[in-house]
This record gives C-alpha cells, sequence and structure tokens, in this order.
C-alpha cells in the first residue's frame, strides 16, 4: 500500500528504478495500468518531518519535568495542527488537479476519443493522483503549474524467492 509509512523509506529509490528498468527485473513487467502524477506540495510525512524531530529531541532530554511533558505536549499539537494544514493543502491541490485531468480529451490504441480518469490519490507518503491518461497528453500534463513529474504506473510483483531462506 502505497500510502504507509514504511513504504515512505523507499518510495523514491523505487521510482527511479522503475524508470530506469523496464521489464528487466524479476517481479516487475513492462505492463502498466495509467500513469503516476506526482505534485508540488509535499506530502504530509514530508511537511511534518521537523516537528517530528523537534518531539523526538524533547523527548530525548534525561530530565522529565512537567514543563518539559508540556513542551512535548505543546509540540505534538502543533504537529497534528501542520498535519491537518498539510492535508488541506494537498486536498485543494489534488481537486485542482483532476479538474484539469477531467477537462483532458484523448485517444485510445484503437482511435476512440478517451477521457482522463483519475483512479486514486495518496499524501501521506507521497503527493500524488494515479491516473488513467493517453500518452499522448502526458508531455502536456507535465506542463501543469501543480506537477512535479509524470511516470508510468508499472505493475510490480512480490517475489519471495530470495527472501522466504533468510525468515
Amino acid at each position: 500500500y502505497v500510502d504507509s509509512p514504511g513504504f515512505g523509506l523507499a518510495v523514491e529509490k523505487t521510482l527511479t528504478e522503475a524508470e530506469t528498468s523496464f521489464g528487466g527485473t524479476a517481479g516487475q513487467s513492462n505492463a502498466f495500468d495509467g500513469y503516476i502524477v506526482e505534485l508540488n506540495a509535499p506530502s504530509v510525512l514530508a511537511a511534518t518531518q521537523e516537528a517530528q524531530k523537534h518531539i523526538d529531541e524533547l523527548k530525548k532530554e534525561a530530565i522529565v519535568t512537567p514543563e518539559k511533558r508540556m513542551l512535548v505536549e505543546q509540540a505534538e499539537q502543533q504537529k497534528l495542527e501542520r498535519e491537518q494544514q498539510q492535508q488541506t493543502v494537498i486536498t485543494d491541490e489534488q481537486d485542482r488537479v483532476r479538474n484539469r485531468l477531467r477537462a483532458l480529451k484523448g485517444f485510445d490504441i484503437a482511435g476512440k476519443a478517451a477521457d482522463v480518469v483519475v483512479e486514486d490519490s495518496f499524501s501521506l507518503v507521497i503527493n500524488a493522483v494515479v491516473a488513467d491518461i493517453p500518452a499522448e497528453k502526458v508531455k502536456e500534463i507535465e506542463q501543469l503549474p501543480e506537477v512535479k513529474r509524470v511516470w508510468p504506473n508499472y505493475k510490480v510483483h512480490a517475489i519471495l524467492d530470495q527472501s522466504v531462506p533468510l525468515i
């Protein structure tokens, strides 16, 4: 699940690998299901990283006093507020992009008119929408002001032939 915290550490590396290795590695095929459209606003986790570091530093201090506990509680509340603010920013940005994408028309393989369909969205680890986009519209979508980059959403499969012996 792309929007889970454990996925976040490997997402950038995985995306780079997906861009450079088309079907040559086990578990990845050339088949893809639409495109991932990454947006400019930072994800919720990226936006709150500094706040979490501050909370962690406060908790590490050896002497725990009522004042320190209050500081930690205030920092945690500020982090929560920042998460909520960032979620609102992301939702607004994703709504604008959805509307722009829905306005685009393209053609499918058979040459029939095809609409852009936004299938899913993510905000915790990555700020992105997943959309079924005609290939000829990708360059146009990359030029939208909210868009950071667009890449194919390759189908991948977990292969346990090398990890099972390690378990």
